[in-house]
């Protein structure tokens, strides 16, 4: 379950507009991924699956039954004798529907795309390969139940999902989407989605007043206006048992932008038993960064809601990533993210300061306000030309230029280990066959040499790392020696930024020339006094630092050390964790220097403890295989 699947079909290329060339969705966005793939030899680490078409049933499974059929009677009244007449009647069909063309191999070529996410979808499920990427066309996110639209004719990854949520081994699935344009068929097919969960709640969450807009092909795809400041809190406990999670950032300019729907908007959060699965963050204006969608709303929720499968509608017509250092957030992102924190949090755990401040405090409360400047126009008949924007050579050379940089700076190399471990001449740890046994997760386990130097095996391991020639590593060893590693990185390795995470709380760690070196930045995560007056402290007050949630934690790292920690970008991240016998251990993790800041990471975690299971444990985790059964069977 080691490598990364891929699968593609040539005959894909076949779909094409013949009324014009240039059209935005045309072969060469493919091949043209293709052909980089191969040049940097890509495509030979992975597993190439095979592709297929998908069936008429497994297309049925989502859309409606005249779906299959529309485009399959376009496509083959027009398979042959492709003359002037045949093409108009191709051009006269894509009329009818919103930004569509057609072409005699279009329903080949649909019923491939589709086939081919279901299979590396399916071969994901099976332990087969750890992860995986398709690569193909048509789209398929604007696609809606029984219409086609915005390129798209089947949905390919809510047919993927149907098909996983079918076999029994993935029962909760995040869709990620970071289009440009939003998927609104993905959001109408999952919107009230009956696939039902258990809600245990101590009362029924009471709703606002509710205003229901019907969309096209869709009934009871309803506005959820559960939000405003009279809204009764209620915290709902769920058990989850079949469920799609549907996430989408997208550009929206308040219903500017296409496809101009209202339904794209930040409220539109689910309907029934579909409520708080749904999560749109329209973008109101251009040149908008992605990191803090990353770190306030995406990964808090995909923490949350723990999916078994993570599939993601990959569209990189708004991608480009940017070398120069992350700038502050426009106001209109803030408000935005406030906006979509607000009508989650009746549903889930989102960021710092949002929740109820104590009686007598001051209350901060972030009032959404909606906006909706598009006005709707009626059309019996959709352009079929001269609608796509054609960007000038002037426009594109700073875009290439920048590309270009990245392609000369990106390192793709691969390290010969995957793994690294080192055991220091300090550590104590448990030499037992068994405790040996469990760490032989696979043969790219590295150990540590040299173990003549009384540092040589943390340090070497971290040289390793810095170096290339392993990814990650675990080593034990003492709290004493953390520090030591620290000073080495600076001193011979020669490291200009560490970033010093303390999971411990206790200041004596950070005390001499960590916290005086302005070349680290300590972060303590358990500060038990207020002596510490630099750096970032964290201090629990509400329950004394005594069993803090795993929710508080990881709204910290997202919504304070990962922001910062991307735009400092630190050689170096040395991990502190709590004393023996605690869950946790003391260690560093390594990340190389590069314009695309963490854009690749590499890791080391160090421990000092009696609770030994948890290092087979992390060896799991960072091989990409299910810890929690594998954790209460050892412990």
């Amino acid at each position: 379950m080691t490598s990364t699947g891929f699968i593609w079909d040539s005959q894909m290329l076949e779909h094409k507009c013949l009324w014009d060339t240039e059209h935005p969705e045309r072969p060469e966005r493919i091949t043209s991924v293709i052909a980089r793939c191969q040049e940097l030899g890509l495509l030979n680490r992975c597993k190439i699956l095979a592709p297929r078409k998908a069936t008429e049933a497994e297309i049925a499974a989502v859309h409606s039954p005249a779906q299959f059929g529309t485009l399959d009677k376009i496509c083959s009244s027009n398979n042959n004798n492709m003359g002037k007449f045949e093409q108009l009647e191709l051009e006269a069909a894509a009329s009818k529907y919103d930004s569509v063309y057609f072409h005699p191999s279009t329903c080949d070529s649909a019923l491939l795309a589709s086939g081919s996410a279901i299979e590396l979808t399916q071969n994901i499920l099976d332990d087969k390969i750890r992860n995986g990427m398709a690569s193909i066309r048509p789209p398929g996110h604007h696609a809606m139940e029984s219409t086609f639209s915005g390129y798209c004719f089947f949905n390919n990854v809510a047919i993927a999902a149907r098909q996983a949520l079918a076999s029994g081994r993935a029962k909760r699935i995040l869709i990620v989407d970071w289009d440009v344009h939003h998927g609104q068929g993905t959001q109408q097919l999952f919107y009230d989605d009956p696939r039902s969960l258990n809600l245990i709640m101590p009362q029924l969450h009471k709703l606002n007043s509710r205003s229901s807009y019907k969309m096209r092909n869709r009934k009871n795809y309803k506005e959820s206006k559960n939000w405003g400041p009279t809204t009764p809190y209620v915290r709902i406990e769920r058990m989850f048992f079949v469920r799609v999670f549907y996430i989408s950032t997208h550009r929206y300019e308040n219903g500017l932008f296409w496809p101009n729907l209202k339904e794209s908007n930040y409220n539109w959060i689910g309907d029934g038993e579909g409520i708080g699965f749904n999560c749109n963050i329209p973008l109101n204006k251009i040149g908008m960064g992605n990191t803090e969608f990353w770190h306030q709303i995406l990964l808090p929720l995909a923490f949350q809601f723990n999916p078994d499968l993570v599939l993601i509608s990959a569209g990189f017509d708004s991608a480009l990533n940017d070398p120069k250092p992350i700038a502050d957030p426009m106001p209109e992102l803030v408000e935005t993210l406030l906006n979509c924190m607000t009508v989650l949090q009746s549903h889930w755990t989102l960021g710092l300061g949002l929740k109820e401040s104590k009686q007598g405090a001051d209350l901060c409360v972030h009032v959404p306000t909606l906006r909706y400047d598009y006005v709707p126009v009626q059309l019996d008949k959709y352009p079929t030309r001269d609608g796509n924007p054609v960007t000038s050579f002037e426009e594109c050379s700073p875009h290439d230029d920048r590309l270009n940089q990245l392609i000369l700076t990106t390192n793709l190399a691969v390290p010969s280990s995957k793994l690294g471990i080192a055991f220091s001449v300090a550590a104590n740890y448990d030499s037992s066959p068994k405790f040996k046994q469990s760490l032989s997760i696979t043969g790219e386990i590295q150990i540590g040499l040299e173990p003549e130097l009384k540092f040589s095996r943390p340090s070497g391991l971290m040289a390793a790392i810095v170096g290339g020639q392993c990814t990650s590593g675990i080593a034990i060893m003492s709290k004493v020696e953390t520090i030591e590693v620290c000073k080495y990185a600076m001193d011979v390795l020669k490291l200009a930024r560490i970033l010093f995470i303390d999971w411990n709380g206790e200041s004596d760690i950070a005390k001499g020339t960590l916290l005086k070196n302005p070349r680290v930045l300590y972060v303590s995560m358990r500060e038990t006094s207020c002596q510490l007056t630099s750096g970032i402290n964290f201090r629990w007050v509400e329950n004394n630092n005594d069993d803090v949630s795993d929710a508080n934690y990881l709204a910290a790292l997202a919504s304070v050390i990962l922001p910062i920690a991307y735009e400092w970008c630190p050689d170096l991240i040395l991990v502190a964790g709590p004393e023996e016998g605690r869950e946790g251990g003391y260690g560093f993790c390594a990340l190389p220097t590069s314009p695309a800041g963490f854009s690749k990471w590499q890791s080391i975690f160090g421990f000092e403890f009696t609770e030994q299971c948890l290092l087979p444990t992390l060896c799991r985790a960072v091989f990409g295989k299910a810890t929690t059964e594998f954790f209460q069977q050892q412990c």
